[in-house]
């Protein structure tokens, strides 16, 4: 049996612009728990997200996959527990995708600290995020934390993530 969720984003899903499309990582992490969950119960679940910009969907994975992508993330969130574990989202995931397309850590790095500082008319996430506020001042505080946990944490997802429709040899 195959399932589909097609959970709607009020935002965009997708970043890069027309030219070099890719999935917008932080706005997928609540859908990809979701698809990991259904995926780990047995059901063939392909999630299709449908945002004002564009189209992103996860193919579907194994049980046994899945179920292992679930449990490194319980870990981690288990481990964030003993102690603050400063890897914002928005940061992460503009770092991540950077060093997807650039393979350039610098380059990477402008990108991560533009989400994390902000800049001309833009808010950082250290801005919009109170609690982030007390635990770092500047990305420089936390890029070693980033370069080690984002491909951790959101690398999974990256690699799952596509834009469009699903085809019907994909899915």
């Amino acid at each position: 049996v195959q399932t589909c969720a097609l959970p709607i984003w009020p935002g965009n899903v997708l970043h890069g612009g027309k030219r070099q499309p890719q999935p917008r990582l932080d706005t997928l992490c609540d859908a990809w728990c979701l698809h990991l969950a259904a995926c780990a119960s047995g059901a063939s679940t392909t999630s299709v997200l449908l945002g004002l910009d564009g189209v992103v969907h996860l193919r579907p994975l194994a049980p046994a996959d899945a179920q292992d992508a679930l449990r490194t993330l319980l870990a981690h969130w288990l481990q964030a527990w003993q102690a603050p574990l400063i890897v914002p989202r928005k940061t992460a995931c503009a770092w991540l995708m950077s060093m997807q397309t650039q393979e350039d850590t610098d380059i990477a790095d402008d990108k991560a600290r533009k989400a994390w500082e902000g800049g001309y008319e833009l808010d950082g996430e250290r801005q919009s995020t109170p609690e982030l506020q007390r635990l770092a001042r500047d990305f420089d505080e936390i890029a070693a934390l980033v370069h080690e946990w984002a491909p951790r944490l959101y690398g999974p997802l990256l690699l799952a993530a596509h834009c469009g429709l699903p085809t019907q040899d994909a899915a």
